[in-house]
Parts: C-alpha cells; sequence; structure tokens
C-alpha cells in the first residue's frame, strides 16, 4: 500500500534543508540548556554567598568563589550523563523529578567530602544549603525562559516525521504543535508505514521517526531502523489504543 503525505510543514519544507542550523540542532538545543543551566547554577550559589556573607562575617569568600565553577562542572556532567541535553520528549514533571533527584545527590556527596576531608572551617554548610535549595527552583524556571527564547531564535525543536494511521498520525502531530516546547516538531506526517514507496517520501533530513500503531510491530520498527534508505536514529513508538 503506497503511503499518503497528510502534512508536511510549509516552515521547514520552504528552507534550505542542508543548513547547518538544521544539521546541528540538537547540538544547539543542547548547548542554549547547558547555558541557561550555567547560568542558573552560578547565580544560585553567588547569591547564597552574599546572603550567607551578611550574616557571617568571617566567611571565605576567595574560598567559596572558587567553588562555583567546581559545582557547575559537576552538575553540568550529572545532567549530560541523565540525559537532560537537550533533555527532548520527556515531559516538564520527568525532567523536574531527573532535576531533583541528580542535584540533591550531588550537594549530598559534596557535603559528606567537606567532613571526610576536614574543612568545615573553610566551607560553610549553610551556604551549601542555601545554593542546594535555590538551583532546585532556579534551574527549572531557566530552563523553560530559555526554551522560549530559543524557540523565538528557530533553534528549537527537532523535525520528526510521524507515521501510521491517518487518524492517530493527525491527533499526535495537533498536540506537539500546541506544546513546541516538548521538542519535538512534526514537520510531516504520513498515512501509512514507510516501508514502501521510499523515493516519494522527503524524509533525507529527518533523523527521528514517530511511529502511531494499534500494535506491538517489530518487524516494521526493525526494518525502519536497518534500512540504509531511511538511517532513522530514533523510532519512537506510540501504542494508540483508540
Amino acid at each position: 500500500m503506497k503511503q499518503r503525505i497528510i502534512f508536511q510543514d510549509p516552515l521547514f519544507f520552504s528552507r534550505n534543508t542542508n543548513a547547518v542550523h538544521l544539521q546541528y540542532r540538537r547540538g544547539l538545543m543542547s548547548l542554549a540548556l547547558a547555558s541557561s543551566d550555567v547560568l542558573a547554577i552560578s547565580a544560585s550559589i553567588l547569591t547564597s554567598i552574599t546572603l550567607w556573607k551578611r550574616i557571617r562575617a568571617d566567611l571565605q569568600l576567595d574560598a567559596h568563589l572558587s567553588f562555583i565553577p567546581i559545582m557547575v562542572t559537576f552538575l553540568i556532567l550529572t545532567y549530560q550523563l541523565i540525559q537532560l541535553y537537550p533533555g527532548v520528549g520527556i515531559g516538564p514533571v520527568e525532567e523536574l523529578k531527573r532535576l531533583t533527584i541528580s542535584s540533591t545527590f550531588l550537594f549530598i556527596a559534596m557535603i559528606a567530602m567537606i567532613f571526610f576531608l576536614q574543612t568545615t572551617a573553610t566551607y560553610s554548610r549553610a551556604t551549601l544549603l542555601i545554593s542546594w535549595i535555590l538551583i532546585l527552583v532556579s534551574v527549572p524556571i531557566s530552563r523553560k525562559i530559555f526554551r522560549r527564547l530559543a524557540l523565538k531564535l528557530g533553534i528549537w525543536g527537532i523535525p520528526v516525521a510521524i507515521a501510521g494511521e491517518s487518524e492517530g498520525v493527525t491527533r499526535i502531530q495537533k498536540r506537539l504543535s500546541l506544546h513546541p516546547l516538548t521538542g519535538l516538531w512534526p514537520v510531516l506526517c504520513i498515512d501509512g508505514l514507510p516501508t514502501e514507496g521510499r523515493e516519494s517520501l522527503p524524509l533525507s533530513q529527518i533523523n527521528t521517526l514517530i511511529l502511531v500503531t494499534d500494535q506491538e510491530n517489530f518487524e516494521t520498527i526493525h526494518h525502519l531502523v536497518t534500512d540504509k534508505a531511511y538511517r532513522f536514529k530514533r523510532i519512537i513508538l506510540i501504542l494508540d489504543e483508540k
């Protein structure tokens, strides 16, 4: 059965799909969120130092200021390990959960290391506690702001194709279009599975496929992964129960 294109994003297909900003779009999105995190973490720790300095006059500023790049580096690496760059498609609740757990774990590890190295006289535990609280609040807020900024700049959203039964495909396309901050940009919708007639499908610049099906069709998924004509790097399976 020949596939039928039911939607093509005019913005995506009207410009040069070989442009550098499309080729490295995922990297630009990751860079935007990493910049957001660096800014939020640095500002949070600096604020905690400033606040605690007003209470404790003998606070060693040099030692605490040198602590900022260390915490920024460890937190960014931790966020990278739990796949928060670019954090596409994981949802705001799951993202908040990952941010909270990873940040809390790292701060507990830092406090334990301070005790182990017997440097409690140099580094204030209160400063770490305040920094932790501020980071838990500021990082998610900053990420949302930077996502909106990246969206306005036209660098947010990974182009995806959606294939499957027409009604389910249209429903997913509308949902993603209404929530662009998820990072999935529906640029092509196909009625049917793209296993035949691939010459007529403009998929050369699309590396992510959302497959909407009412059953776990693993044979089709395997074909789409291994077929050299497609080279999809990511396939998202959505079971449509109707």
